[in-house]
């Protein structure tokens, strides 16, 4: 076979690969997704989706599938709320939803048949299962890591309230089902955070690490079945997100 059709063949495939798996990775961000639906449960297409992160004003936008489906990706942990309209129908606004790191905050809306001016108001509630969610992780939050004491301001040990999360050592690493600590892997910001030299985290047995406790949002902690951005460790992984700022001040101190 000529060169030019072996190319050409590369090209097909690679843009074949960009469609089937848009980036959408969840290294320090989360999504949000959902189905939207008129009041008989038919699926409603074409609707325009509004999502807006209440803390920093930033907006990001999407239109349903010919499924009624839509995902807003990449986004920054925070609190959102959400606003649908579609002609023939009356604005859906949610607010109060919460973005996780590495998480997909999941929605059935259900739009109401009026005018476009009428706008309803929900109010979110956070699901008790998460029924998509196929990994098997934990999220240790803000009011964890900002409540709970640590020795030593190193942040990643409170993944040892995590079950088959234990200490590797007497320094600080930390051990998955029984696996050296050399083996995880960390991110922040979706940014390698990893010691290049010896592997486990920046900072390694150090008693203190590259990023102070109060200066982390929120972390997961993955033990297994991780989505493929997550696959470069035999071991877990820590996927961490910094805080942010946002449009009223705030600070803490100690």
């Amino acid at each position: 076979m000529s060169r030019p059709s072996n190319l050409l063949i590369f090209i097909i495939v690679f843009l074949a690969c960009c469609m089937l798996c848009p980036a959408q990775s969840q290294l320090g961000t989360g999504a949000i997704s959902g189905t939207v639906t008129d009041p008989s449960g038919k699926i409603v297409t074409d609707a325009n989706v509004t999502v807006t992160n209440t803390g920093t004003g930033m907006v990001r936008t999407a239109v349903t599938t010919g499924a009624g489906t839509f995902t807003v990706p990449v986004l920054p942990t925070g609190e959102y709320q959400i606003r649908v309209e579609k002609a023939g129908f009356s604005t859906l606004e949610q607010k109060g939803l919460i973005v996780n790191v590495g998480s997909t905050t999941t929605l059935q809306l259900q739009l109401k048949v009026g005018a476009v001016q009428t706008v309803v108001e929900v109010t979110a509630q956070t699901p008790a299962i998460d029924t998509i969610k196929s990994d098997e992780s934990s999220l240790i939050d803000r009011e964890q890591i900002n409540a709970l004491p640590i020795n030593g301001r190193r942040y990643d040990q409170f993944a040892l309230m995590v079950p088959g999360v234990t200490r590797d050592g007497s320094y600080g690493l930390l051990s998955y089902r029984g696996i050296s600590g050399v083996f995880n892997n960390y991110t922040v910001d979706g940014n390698d955070d990893n010691q290049a030299y010896n592997g486990s985290s920046r900072g390694y047995t150090r008693i203190t690490a590259s990023l102070s406790a109060n200066a982390i949002q929120e972390f997961q902690v993955g033990r297994s079945n991780f989505l493929p951005e997550f696959g470069r460790s035999a071991g877990g992984n820590i996927n961490a997100v910094v805080r942010s700022g946002a449009n009223v001040f705030h600070a803490d101190g100690f």
